[in-house]
């Protein structure tokens, strides 16, 4: 993704925790994805399709949304979420 670089703060210390805000935008009729925010850096994805992702049959809308962190150093990381909110017309 052109530009898609972002530093983030981190934390020398296990004991400290560190909010950042993240959004995601999918069109769940063509699934596809369309804009990430992460702090106050707004991405467009220019709505890259979603791979692997299949309707249910019998099961309209139903979404199974996935979270994950990773590091690029040797160091354990964790992921805690809060006030996850998905809407859908």
């Amino acid at each position: 993704m052109p530009d898609g670089h972002q530093e983030l703060c981190y934390n020398e210390t296990d004991c400290k925790l560190n909010w950042q805000y993240f959004r995601l935008l999918i069109d769940t009729e063509k699934y596809e994805y369309v804009e990430m925010q992460c702090q106050d850096k707004v991405m467009d994805l220019g709505r890259h399709p979603i791979y692997g992702v299949e309707p249910y049959a019998r099961i309209e809308g139903l979404m199974n949304p996935l979270a994950w962190v990773e590091t690029d150093a040797p160091r354990r990381a964790f992921l805690y979420l809060d006030s996850v909110v998905i809407s859908q017309e």
